[in-house]
């Protein structure tokens, strides 16, 4: 098979070369991939990460190729049939190949309506929207405050949290993207924490540094931070009293928490049924990958993620 694995000495930093086919174990599934996604932070990651010959990636769509059982674990998840369409997001890196094994527990059916390009770059993202949500629980008319809400897991951030009943709050940097985050959900849309309407119940960081700080003061009675990300780069310092005080505020942080099919069954069920707007990620064919890093490079591509077709 062919993978897209770490090559310091190519212009994009990555290229396609062949591998060993994967192995399938009991309760495992092989999926052969049609579409993954790449992050411009990925071009960074990888190659600290798995080092030169290793292969990044952790979200895949494709069809099922074959499945085995697991005897130690008869009513476990059934296994999807081959030749089903599914999308999975793994525990390690491993994804950008065209064949890919994972457990029966991570992977999601496809509805018909869901291709694999937009099933892929939704996994990573609305995964971790959706967790952090629910380890924050907004009720209806809680005031939910999105911090890079322009950005993968802030676009399905907003979204979800406006579908349990909550008023959110989107912050970005750019303003051009308001109109968009406000057709999802967004009450409201800002630039600046300066204009956040407090208090808030709970936050949802995607950036951390000074802006993480920043929001733990608004929070109110109550009031959770939950830190998702940090792509800022900049050490979150709090004020001394920012979390020792009456209003018994809180910041946990975030990490994916696995199985997840259920997850992702939840969320490709909600794009089905026209409640969850997929982000718009541009796409290309894996043999691009350079033309589309040069792109991140010199700022033609604007948008973070893009899908790339596995051909």
């Amino acid at each position: 098979m062919r993978s897209l694995v770490v090559d310091p000495a190519v212009p994009a930093g990555l290229r396609i070369e062949q591998r060993p086919e994967p192995t399938v174990g009991p309760g495992q599934v092989l999926i052969q991939v049609e579409a993954v996604s790449l992050v411009d932070r990925d071009l960074e990651y990888a190659p600290r990460m798995v080092g030169a010959g290793g292969v990044w990636g952790f979200d895949a769509a494709g069809t099922v190729v074959s499945a085995e059982l697991d005897p130690a674990a008869p009513t476990s998840t059934p296994a999807p049939a081959p030749g089903t369409r599914v999308v999975t997001l793994l525990p390690a890196p491993g994804a950008w190949s065209e064949l890919v094994v994972t457990d029966v527990a991570d992977v999601a059916p496809l509805p018909d309506s869901v291709d694999a390009a937009t099933a892929a770059p939704l996994a990573l993202p609305g995964v971790s929207a959706l967790q952090a949500l629910r380890e924050g629980a907004p009720r209806p008319d809680q005031h939910v405050l999105v911090t890079g809400a322009s950005g993968g897991v802030g676009w399905y951030a907003v979204q979800l949290a406006a579908l349990a009943g909550a008023r959110v709050t989107a912050l970005l940097r750019d303003p051009a993207d308001a109109a968009a985050l406000r057709r999802v959900g967004a009450a409201s849309v800002v630039t600046d924490l300066v204009d956040v309407a407090g208090p808030v119940d709970l936050v949802i960081d995607i950036v951390g540094g000074a802006l993480l700080a920043g929001a733990v003061s608004l929070l109110g009675e109550g009031g959770v931070a939950i830190a998702v990300g940090a792509i800022s780069g900049e050490p979150t310092v709090l004020a001394p009293d920012a979390l020792a005080n009456p209003a018994r505020r809180r910041v946990q942080g975030y990490w994916g928490r696995w199985p997840l099919g259920h997850d992702l069954r939840e969320l490709v069920g909600l794009v089905a049924a026209g409640q969850l707007t997929p982000a718009d990620h541009p796409r290309a064919s894996w043999h691009a990958v350079g033309e589309l890093a040069a792109g991140y490079l010199d700022g033609r591509i604007r948008r973070r993620r893009a899908v790339l077709k596995v051909d």
